[in-house]
């Protein structure tokens, strides 16, 4: 399933970013760095007879920067741009349909150090319908 793909490709098109948003956790190799994650917690809500699925997928994007003011902006216009009713993520390879996107937590901050590095996190659920190949 190309989920993932297609949330992290679609928020790289359609926001204003200040470094491109990849998966996966955190390198600190980069100021500011901007991740997505898919959360423990999936659940599978209603499964058919053929086997399609309707699931439910936490995930969680996460940003690091020495800059609070460009976090918070930043993960701000991500969660209007994933909050609109006109969001379109689809899959490349037939594999689910976007049935809902719905914020579970606006951005609040996961870590500091004595150094001014702040990591702030920005979490929702993604609705889908899955289909067996």
């Amino acid at each position: 399933m190309d989920l993932e793909e297609r949330l992290q490709e679609a928020i790289n098109a359609g926001v204003k970013l200040p470094c491109p948003l990849y998966s996966g956790y955190m390198s600190g190799m980069e100021i500011p760095e901007l991740r997505i994650v898919l959360l423990p917690g999936a659940q599978t809500i209603e499964e058919d007879m053929a086997g399609n699925k309707t699931r439910v997928f936490p995930y969680e994007i996460q940003m690091r920067s020495d800059d609070e003011g460009l976090i918070q902006e930043t993960l701000n216009r991500i969660a209007n741009y994933l909050e609109d009713d006109n969001l379109k993520v689809t899959s490349q390879d037939g594999s689910f349909v976007l049935n809902e996107l719905i914020t579970t937590s606006f951005p609040y901050i996961t870590f500091a150090d004595e150094k001014g590095m702040l990591i702030y996190a920005y979490d929702f659920q993604v609705n889908v319908d899955t289909f067996i190949k």
